[in-house]
């Protein structure tokens, strides 16, 4: 199984993926450390690319939900982004 290792407050910035549970752990521990806070965080492959999160569309203020690996893209309804393409 594949872990991925991501920045919290950027659920798409995949910052390194692990072999093994061990490694992950290490890695992000190690991180974290370099961060001064707890800035980063891990979860297998299959769950990190089939979560789904809810956004605010920005025009008209509905909930949408989209998968994780989309917020803050071209492809999110809640940015400015999304509207001027």
């Amino acid at each position: 199984m594949v872990y991925i290792m991501f920045r919290r407050n950027a659920r798409n910035d995949v910052t390194k993926s692990y072999d093994t549970l061990k490694g992950v752990k290490i890695g992000t521990k190690a991180a974290n450390r370099r961060e001064g806070c707890n800035a980063f965080s891990f979860m297998d492959e299959d769950n990190f690319y089939q979560r789904k999160v809810i956004v605010k569309n920005m025009m008209n203020g509905q909930d949408v939900e989209i998968d994780a690996t989309e917020r803050g893209g071209v492809c999110d309804p809640s940015t400015e982004r999304y509207w001027s393409m």
